[in-house]
Parts: C-alpha cells; sequence; structure tokens
C-alpha cells in the first residue's frame, strides 16, 4: 500500500498539484495524505477519479489489491482498453472487455479493478437500453466484499440499479433501491447525495405514490450546501420541479424551478443558461402558469443573442412569441414570428403552426385554449 502512496505523491508533485486540488470536491485533502502514507486502502472510486485527475490510465495506479500484488499484463491491458471504450463512447465494446476480461481479473486476487470494469460494464448496459442485462451485473456489484466495504460504492450501485429498474417498470423495487441509496449517501459527499437523491426524483416521478416525490423533495432541501453550489443542484431542483408539473402540483413545481434558476443564474455558461429558460419557460406556459415568465423570455433572449446558435435565437424567439400570444400581446406575437420567419434557425412548419395557435387566440377561440394548446418546442432536456 506504501507503493500506491508514493506512486500517488510522485504523480501529484508532478503535476504540481496540492493534495486539496487532488481530491477537488468529491474527497478531502485528509484522505489524499492518508493514501499517500498508506493509512488508507484506496476504493475502486478514488482509483478512478484520481487517475483522471493526474491524466494517467487507472492501470498506472491499479496494483491496489490486499495482497500487494501488481495485475498482470492481461488485467493492465484490460483496464486500459475499457477506459479508452468508455472515452470514446463504445459501449458495446466495454461491455465485451468486462465479461472476457473475466477470466484474467479474478474478483478475489484483484476485487477494486475487477469491480471497476464491472460498474463500467453497468453503464454501458444502461447507455445502450440493455436492461436486463445491467439488472444483472448490479446484483454482481451488490455481491461484492468491495461494494460491502465502502458505502459511496454500494449507492452507486443502487443508483444504477434504480435506473435499470424503472426502465423495465418494477417501480416498487426502483423506489426501494433509490431510497437506500438516499440512506447510504448520508455523511457522504455532496456529489454522493446529489446522485442518489437524482436516481429519487426520477423514479418518483413516475411512481404512483406522491410521497415518494414529497421524499426526495424533503431531503433535497436538508443538504447543506457550499457557499457555491455546483450547477448539479440546481439540476436536481429543476427535475424536481419538472416532476411535481407533471404531477399537475404546479405551485410546487414552478417554487422548485425558481430555485433552480437562482442556483444556476452566473454559475453556468451561456448555452446552458440558455437551456433552461427556454425549457423552463416552455414548462410554466404549457399548464399555464404565466407568473416569472416574463423574466426568463428576457434571459433567453439576451443569452441567446450573445452566445446562442441561429438555432438557439430562432428559439428564443418561437419562446417570445409564444409568451406573447398567450398574454395577449398580438402586435408583440406578430413582430417576434415575423423575425422568426427570417431566422435561419426556424424551421418555417414552427413559425406556420404558431401562427396558427396567433390567430386562433385572437379569433374568438380564447386564450385559454391556447394554453392548454401549447406544448414544448423540444424535448425536456436536462439543464
Amino acid at each position: 500500500m506504501k507503493d500506491v502512496g508514493s506512486r500517488l505523491r510522485t504523480l501529484r508533485r508532478d503535476r504540481g498539484l496540492s493534495q486539496t486540488e487532488l481530491a477537488g470536491d468529491r474527497f478531502t485533502a485528509s484522505y489524499v495524505s492518508h493514501l499517500e502514507r498508506g493509512r488508507r486502502r484506496i476504493s475502486p472510486e478514488a482509483l478512478e477519479y484520481f487517475a483522471e485527475r493526474l491524466g494517467v490510465e487507472v492501470s498506472t495506479l491499479g496494483d491496489v489489491v490486499e495482497s500487494g500484488r501488481a495485475p498482470s499484463a492481461q488485467v493492465t491491458s484490460a483496464l486500459v482498453e475499457s477506459e479508452a471504450a468508455v472515452r470514446r463512447g463504445d459501449h458495446q465494446r466495454v461491455v465485451e472487455i468486462a465479461l472476457g476480461s473475466r477470466a484474467g481479473v479474478d474478483r478475489d486476487e484483484h476485487p477494486e479493478l475487477w469491480w471497476v470494469l464491472q460498474h463500467r460494464r453497468v453503464e454501458a448496459h444502461l447507455e445502450q437500453h440493455e436492461f436486463g442485462p445491467a439488472l444483472s451485473a448490479c446484483r454482481d456489484l451488490m455481491r461484492s466484499p468491495v461494494t460491502a466495504a465502502e458505502p459511496s460504492l454500494h449507492l452507486r450501485v443502487l443508483a444504477q440499479h434504480a435506473r435499470g429498474a424503472l426502465a423495465v417498470g418494477r417501480l416498487d423495487e426502483a423506489v426501494g433501491s433509490a431510497r437506500r441509496a438516499v440512506a447510504a449517501s448520508r455523511d457522504q459527499t455532496l456529489d454522493h447525495q446529489l446522485l442518489a437523491l437524482r436516481a429519487l426524483i426520477a423514479v418518483a416521478a413516475e411512481h404512483d405514490d406522491e410521497h415518494v416525490l414529497a421524499q426526495a423533495q424533503e431531503v433535497l432541501d436538508g443538504v447543506v450546501l457550499p457557499k457555491h453550489p455546483p450547477p448539479a443542484v440546481a439540476r436536481a431542483y429543476a427535475e424536481l420541479g419538472r416532476a411535481w408539473i407533471g404531477r399537475g402540483r404546479v405551485r410546487s413545481g414552478c417554487r422548485c424551478l425558481d430555485r433552480a434558476a437562482v442556483l444556476m443564474r452566473g454559475r453556468v455558461d451561456l448555452a446552458d443558461w440558455s437551456r433552461f429558460c427556454r425549457e423552463s419557460a416552455t414548462l410554466r406556459m404549457s399548464v399555464g402558469a404565466l407568473d416569472g415568465v416574463t423574466a426568463l423570455v428576457k434571459e433567453l433572449t439576451v443569452s441567446a443573442n450573445r452566445a446562442g446558435t441561429a438555432e438557439d435565437r430562432g428559439e428564443a424567439l418561437l419562446v417570445a412569441a409564444r409568451f406573447a400570444v398567450l398574454v395577449g400581446d398580438r402586435a408583440e406575437a406578430e413582430r417576434l414570428l415575423s423575425a422568426a420567419d427570417r431566422s435561419w434557425g426556424v424551421s418555417a412548419a414552427a413559425v406556420r403552426a404558431l401562427r396558427d395557435e396567433l390567430r386562433a387566440a385572437f379569433a374568438g377561440a380564447g386564450r385559454a385554449a391556447v394554453v392548454r394548446r401549447a406544448v414544448p418546442l423540444r424535448g425536456h432536456h436536462r439543464p
């Protein structure tokens, strides 16, 4: 273990990083210090994280096994190839490596390295919508002593299991895994808490029991945030807001979206901020919740003009035009639709559809009818 610590220290110093800088926002400088002195055993999660921070392959730090034996050339090759496949998004190859390397990566001799490969395999299955194999691999990981020994790893597997169970319609099983993940995330890092919470929110959005969503709200509101919360906190509130609105709880949903906006403003790039404003404004308009939309439309227009593509600017014009229709400002709606019609980033079909809504709104159909027909211009991408 001291060899692992000395290698970690050498690589860190070579790159001019302090222990705090290497730890980042996921671990602590104290944990790094204990690793470098050989007083702690590095977890598979820390193995992947520090390898990425140091810009090296996992196999460079890979001889972290209880026996102290360095991995064989076959094990090292599997780790390197798997990591390369993850980076290029070749999910099928990640699965093939994990399954094919089982004979070479003994789960008893190299438990941490075996865990890394199988965890990547679960993610690859989920990305390819192969939910049955993903759930089977999750069960393998849950039986691993590495998972049992590390609460942070346990909650990651539980969150994956919740995603897979949700995808195949096993909602009660998904809720159970997500709730266990949230319980395991207590006293863990903010990243881990958010990982478990977002799994619970995703499950709660589909579950019949509204108490599951209320639990997610209570836990999220109780998270202790740093002075400058990471964007993932805002994303969690945005997901929670969409889930509440999907259940017809518009007021609760809008409060969450407002909270997300406060946390996100000035902390994400303009493209992400523009996307959030567009989706939040569109969602509010689709349910007739027009309070706060004026500010969102202004923010959207400014950010799209400053940093957006032609398509972003066109979408911003359409959102603003739809809002003008809903509030009964016909002249403004006509002006914005004319500008959208001249924009390279807007399809003629989208402009025609909104013009039809405009005519219906001011020909006696009434604003309420337009509100009921209002639908998102794009899918609800995560901000």
